[in-house]
């Protein structure tokens, strides 16, 4: 089901459609569109080729990716993520790396760096197959290999400064150079550091739906937290239960 709301953005002739509170823009590449029990199972005639442009087009800025992890290392492990049972990478453009950082708050809305093209890309895949590789031996408790993570905070250079924000707070703020891609990606890889050094592993977990990639840090209170998202995996899961214990009522 896809509800129209009838709303139009500024400035646009296309109207905006919502999905879950969330609103959608209706793009020329999409031949039709409904909303499935997966918050993410769209149903567009080649979605997953559309340029990282149209993805934002129809998805609001702050909900073009996955932040469902409570922790930006493992964030950037889940920018590839299952969409009808494929696995789609949310980068798959230099641009769509420096949204993502943008999106998680690494570089402001308006910094746009340059480098040759498909350097940052080919830099930000590298890191996150480096990222999910050591969560996964973390996790499963072999040694880590910490040779390639290192090979990228080397890259890093910053320097402290002591910033006066709103209302006289005053706060340590690092400020990192970038002039190349890793050095732009350093704070990414010092965030995978920081949780494969002191992240609780017993709370770092992949999603239990058989299907689903993602990874989450489970900081609820109790410690019980089970799928990547109740409103994508969690609620797939009891439909399936509940349709199970329909058909075997039935069945009686």
């Amino acid at each position: 089901m896809l509800a129209r709301l009838g709303g139009k953005p500024a400035n646009s002739q296309t109207p905006v459609y919502y999905e879950c509170g969330l609103p959608v823009l209706q793009a020329p590449y999409a031949t039709y569109f409904r909303l499935t029990d997966n918050l993410f199972n769209f149903h567009f005639t080649g979605y997953n080729r559309l340029p990282g442009y149209w993805r934002r087009l129809m998805v609001a800025p702050s909900q073009a990716f996955l932040q469902l992890a409570d922790d930006p290392a493992l964030d950037f492990v889940n920018t590839v993520a299952t969409n009808e049972g494929e696995l789609f990478d949310y980068l798959e453009t230099d641009s769509d790396v420096i949204a993502w950082l943008q999106a998680m708050q690494y570089l402001d809305a308006k910094e746009q760096p340059s480098f040759r093209k498909g350097a940052l890309l080919a830099a930000a895949r590298h890191l996150r197959d480096v990222i999910k590789k050591l969560v996964i031996q973390k996790k499963e408790g072999k040694r880590v290999d910490v040779a390639a993570l290192n090979a990228f905070l080397g890259h890093a250079r910053y320097h402290v400064n002591l910033v006066r924000k709103a209302h006289g707070h005053l706060d340590v703020v690092h400020e990192y150079e970038r002039s190349s891609p890793e050095q732009l990606l350093a704070p990414v890889a010092q965030a995978a550091a920081e949780l494969l050094a002191t992240g609780d592993f017993e709370l770092v977990r992949k999603c239990e739906a058989d299907d689903c990639v993602l990874w989450f840090y489970d900081r609820t209170k109790a410690h019980r937290r089970r799928w990547c998202s109740m409103a994508m995996c969690g609620n797939r899961h009891k439909v399936a239960n509940f349709r199970a214990r329909q058909k075997y009522a039935a069945s009686e």
